[in-house]
């Protein structure tokens, strides 16, 4: 569990081995972000702190494309699901039929392999 001082950002993994959807790996089970900071920084820190303790592995998370913070105005650009994610390397599943991977409650499936692990994270950028 990553935090930072002022309780604005936390950021949480757990293995996952055993599943009923048989996802195996790192999963992103809670991610908040309140800061100033940007979410794609705070995710690859978060990876880099998970690969220094327990080592590289699969990576992966669930989005829930209803909780997207304001809405598509005339003037906006639509918003992305799982734009932090996208930005910081991850890629959405998708099916052979190309529609994405979904879980039973309709949440986005997104994954990052282990040798895609973070090189570098912005100087003077951290977690406490």
């Amino acid at each position: 569990m990553l935090r930072d001082s002022q309780g604005l950002v936390v950021f949480g993994w757990l293995w996952q081995e055993k599943r009923d959807d048989g996802q195996q790996g790192y999963n992103c089970s809670i991610f908040r972000n309140e800061s100033d900071r940007r979410s794609s920084e705070i995710i690859l820190e978060a990876e880099k702190a998970a690969f220094k303790a327990w080592g590289p592995r699969r990576l992966f998370t669930y989005v829930d494309g209803s909780q997207l913070r304001g809405q598509a105005g005339k003037y906006r650009k639509p918003k992305v699901i799982g734009k932090c994610f996208l930005a910081a390397g991850w890629k959405m599943r998708v099916r052979k039929n190309g529609k994405p991977h979904l879980s039973p409650n309709g949440l986005y499936l997104f994954v990052k392999p282990s040798y895609l692990a973070p090189l570098c994270i912005p100087a003077g950028r951290s977690v406490q």
